[in-house]
């Protein structure tokens, strides 16, 4: 039986409809990449039942998004309201997050996952880090096509004996 990921899902609008997605890269990741079964989490927040769940997983990845964590959750204002939100999902992950460290399950963040488990375990964002001075700019580029924006862009080394070998 082949290990079991969580992949959180955003919520999205598509026309007049909310629905739970996530996105098919992430998906293909956790079958393909690592030869694991995905369970897709809806953005339900305090409605998820979190011990059922962590009976039945074996990891989770915390994927990228095109919304924010919303600053409330590290006492700040929203400086941006222009910038997407997923309140949804910051209710679904942040306690998903910090049950899952109690509980020693693996976790692998990506993008604005790297920023919810900053925020879960008390950390702060900057908000528009990109407009600081010797900062990267890590916002996707729609110049560029899909296989340059998500290709490899540097190098792993997995270490012999660790939990990725």
């Amino acid at each position: 039986m082949r290990p079991i990921v969580i992949v959180p899902a955003c919520t999205r609008d598509f026309g007049e409809h909310p629905y739970h997605a996530a996105q098919y890269k992430y998906v293909d990741a956790v079958v393909l990449g690592a030869d694991c079964a995905p369970m897709i989490l809806p953005s339900l927040g305090s409605v998820l039942d979190l011990e059922t769940m962590f009976g039945l997983i074996d990891g989770i990845m915390l994927t990228g998004s095109a919304s924010n964590v919303h600053p409330s959750y590290y006492s700040q204002e929203v400086l941006d309201p222009s910038l997407p939100q997923d309140r949804a999902r910051d209710e679904t992950t942040l306690p998903l997050i910090r049950e899952a460290v109690r509980r020693g399950v693996p976790l692998m963040a990506i993008c604005r996952g790297f920023q919810e488990m900053n925020v879960a375990l008390g950390g702060s964002l900057h908000q528009a880090v990109q407009h600081v001075a010797g900062k990267m700019d890590h916002r996707e580029k729609p110049e560029l096509g899909m296989d340059e924006q998500y290709g490899d862009a540097h190098k792993v080394e997995i270490c012999p004996g660790g939990r990725l070998e």
